[in-house]
């Protein structure tokens, strides 16, 4: 038991955390498959469940590392993060009951996804260490994000002022949460960016997804004795998968950039 719990502390990533949270990125692939078999509405019960529940595990995985294995700030940041998004999700999926799918964009459930990023944002601020990077990288990303959004604005031709610039403000978030990534090297951490990029991609789809296909009825995927017919706007429901998925990622990405910085002496930024 002893040399066990040494062995988890060793790698930077308590055992049982590591094991649990593999097993929900497992367990998220596999529920996202089933959208062509489970009910929509049920679907997206259980999906709901499952993304609250994920970003509520997170938050506890990362208070636990907290108090028993590393003092750094970032993981207090990134339980304040999770726990948030665990609140807004589930305000999100109540709201869509009450009111309607198509009204639930914009509420005060986007807060939670903004605040996500901005707490994301300080903690590897806090952190990592900001390297040079050429400003033209940072340019670049930022004109890049931004096509999608004025894309959109384009063809929705302004009918939906408040979804666009909610929409907007998401994308400008996600330019800074990469940019910043970018600037402190999150890149040498694989895991990490590999979840920062997933997130950062979701949310992306999301905002597409909450303002561009909602009235896109094109079937996506016809329906076969098996399977259940599919738009664009309900396939789209997969983004739930895709954030489990991400904060897994981000979860143990963290755990194990901070071990590789202690290990090598590095100080926090």
């Amino acid at each position: 038991m002893e040399d066990e719990k040494k062995t988890g502390m060793a790698t930077g990533i308590p055992r049982t955390i590591s094991v649990v949270l593999a097993a929900i990125a497992l367990l998220a692939v596999l529920f996202g498959l089933m959208i062509f078999i489970v009910p929509l509405d049920s679907y997206r019960f259980y999906g709901n469940c499952f993304e609250a529940v994920t970003a509520a595990a997170c938050m506890c995985a990362s208070l636990y590392a907290y108090v028993k294995w590393s003092r750094k700030e970032s993981l207090l940041l990134a339980a304040f993060a999770f726990g948030g998004y665990a609140l807004s999700t589930a305000f999100w999926y109540l709201f869509s009951v009450a009111i309607g799918r198509s009204f639930v964009f914009v509420s005060i459930a986007e807060l939670g996804i903004l605040g996500f990023f901005l707490i994301l944002i300080a903690a590897i601020t806090i952190e990592f260490p900001e390297e040079k990077v050429p400003f033209l990288w940072t340019l670049a990303l930022v004109a890049l994000f931004l096509i999608l959004p004025l894309l959109v604005i384009w063809d929705a031709g302004y009918r939906q002022p408040v979804r666009l610039a909610v929409f907007t403000v998401q994308f400008l978030a996600t330019v800074q949460l990469v940019a910043t990534s970018v600037r402190h090297g999150i890149f040498r951490y694989r895991l990490l960016w590999a979840g920062i990029c997933l997130w950062a991609l979701t949310m992306m789809v999301y905002g597409l997804r909450e303002t561009l296909f909602t009235s896109y009825t094109v079937p996506l995927f016809p329906a076969t004795p098996f399977t259940q017919p599919l738009g664009v706007y309900e396939f789209l429901s997969i983004i739930g998968p895709l954030v489990i998925v991400s904060f897994v990622l981000i979860q143990l990405g963290l755990f194990q950039a901070i071990r590789m910085r202690e290990e090598a002496g590095m100080p926090s930024s």
